[in-house]
């Protein structure tokens, strides 16, 4: 168990992501934040037995097609990156390479 910190762009992803939903149904965006604030609990407790796929590790947040990426720092992990998962797989990648 450990401390999760964010990077300051994860603001940005949550924002979008919570105003996209609000756009399809209003309170949509909160359920995501729900979902997400979930991850989070779950990477605290369990972050470093998920498998790590290059420097990164990632959960899918539960009922919305998207992706939290961390990594494992001393005494805890860092939320880098938070994606819809149908992006091109190349943006991610990409995404994750300006975030270290």
């Amino acid at each position: 168990m450990g401390p999760v910190r964010f990077l300051p762009d994860i603001a940005t992803d949550l924002d979008a992501a919570v105003l996209w939903y609000d756009r399809q149904q209003p309170g949509l965006g909160d359920s995501f934040l729900s979902a997400f604030s979930a991850i989070v609990r779950q990477i605290a407790e369990f972050g470093h037995v998920i498998r790590r796929i290059g420097d990164y590790r990632h959960l899918k947040v539960s009922g919305f097609p998207y992706l939290v990426f961390y990594r494992e720092d001393s005494g805890g992990f860092t939320v880098v990156l938070v994606i819809d998962a149908t992006r091109d797989p190349a943006l991610i990648r990409s995404l994750l390479g300006e975030r270290r």
